[in-house]
């Protein structure tokens, strides 16, 4: 665009020496303007939408992180749980000391049989767990597939856009070095005018200096005729 104002300057200059025909130049530019407006206008509805979109892809996957860390948090407790019940049941057959720490989880007086239970649900529980886990690692991968995939839409987006504006960039600077050869062109023909006007009110002044020296020249003849008809009538 520099390179078009560069241009318009020599036109511009002229137009200010015109003396009048501003209007006709004004209206060049206006329309050249107006065209460079319509040009680099450019909606970013659909690259707001996107990254919004990307943005959504993000929050969901780091939510997924989170509920991942949370599952991971559980499945160590549940995993710790079932050591417990384990060496419980392993320390029940062994003797007192088992049995002493059977009855710590609430068994019975033997503390086999709820032991083998409670280790049963827990070993149920881990294995929900694990699958809630690994759900959890399915929909988090999936997250990160469709953030990456949102990104890399909106990273050709972007180099779509930029191609697009770099285009209509160079429409913009043909507009404006068009305008700029239309008005040298009409400076040039304003100047023609110009010259023209000021020959012919040259013309016309020496017209009007010829014509009073020709009244001039008629009255005196007149005047001289008068006289001598003057004089004739007096003889």
């Amino acid at each position: 665009m520099g390179d078009a104002a560069v241009q318009t300057e020599p036109a511009a200059a002229a137009g200010a020496s015109w003396g009048g025909n501003g209007e006709l130049v004004g209206g060049i530019t206006a329309d050249a303007s107006v065209a460079a407006a319509a040009a680099v206008a450019v909606p970013d509805a659909d690259a707001a939408e996107r990254d919004a979109e990307l943005a959504e892809a993000w929050v969901a996957m780091a939510e997924k992180d989170e509920q991942l860390d949370a599952l991971r948090v559980d499945l160590e407790a549940l995993r710790a749980k079932l050591q417990a019940a384990t060496a419980a049941a392993e320390g029940r057959a062994g003797g007192p000391d088992g049995a002493a720490e059977g009855c710590a989880w609430g068994t019975d007086a033997s503390g086999a049989v709820d032991g083998r239970a409670r280790m049963a649900e827990a070993a149920e529980q881990l294995d929900e767990a694990r699958a809630a886990l690994a759900a959890s690692q399915r929909e988090t991968a999936d997250a990160r597939e469709a953030a990456a995939k949102a990104a890399q839409e909106a990273e050709a987006a972007s180099r779509s856009l930029s191609v697009e504006m770099e285009g209509r960039l160079e429409d913009v600077r043909a507009a404006y070095q068009a305008a700029s050869r239309q008005l040298d062109s009409a400076a040039a023909e304003c100047e023609a005018l110009m010259r023209q006007r000021s020959e012919l009110r040259s013309q016309l002044q020496q017209s009007t200096a010829d014509a009073d020296r020709a009244k001039a020249q008629l009255a005196e003849a007149a005047a001289q005729l008068d006289a001598a008809r003057a004089q004739t009538a007096g003889g």
